[in-house]
């Protein structure tokens, strides 16, 4: 419901829930040694100002890649033409949105490398009753933001720390 009323705005996107803070945060980190999905959480240590403006960086080229309403009109039209098609006048000079909103739920975790990595992030947290958020993240089809749910007990394990 929140995401529909942002998108409401014309420079805004609902990208829906995203993993690309995840993949940019393990390309820009040293990965554990026996998982290369995981960080080294040692390696955050010696993390500073130019790793979290590589961070945000990184991030926001993944989600201008897999946007491409978040492309500017010199990227669309190169694409278009690519493609062989035309952007008709009211398409040209629409204004292209620089916004967009990342709902993925274990965005939690990384909240604060996100804070440091995009200091001018603006943050929605929102909280309803825990029985409403377990039966909404468990019972679905998992996607990859929600592969830890796979059971009433990890679902009720990931409410309980996102509280």
């Amino acid at each position: 419901m929140i995401e529909q009323i942002l998108v409401s705005h014309p420079q805004v996107v609902g990208a829906g829930e995203r993993t690309e803070f995840g993949v940019a945060l393990t390309q820009c980190l040293r990965r554990d040694a026996d998982n290369p999905l995981r960080i080294d959480i040692a390696a955050l240590h010696g993390v500073g100002a130019p790793h979290l403006r590589m961070l945000g960086a990184d991030y926001l080229e993944l989600m201008r890649r897999a946007l491409p309403e978040c492309q500017s009109d010199r990227e669309n039209a190169a694409r278009d033409r690519m493609h062989g098609s035309l952007d008709n006048d009211a398409q040209r000079t629409a204004p292209h949105p620089c916004r967009f909103t990342d709902k993925c739920p274990f965005n939690f975790i990384n909240v604060g490398l996100i804070h440091l990595a995009l200091p001018n992030a603006r943050f929605i947290h929102s909280r309803r009753s825990p029985l409403q958020t377990c039966l909404s993240i468990f019972p679905g089809s998992f996607t990859t933001c929600h592969s830890v749910t796979t059971s009433a007990h990890s679902a009720a394990t990931v409410v309980r720390t996102m509280r």
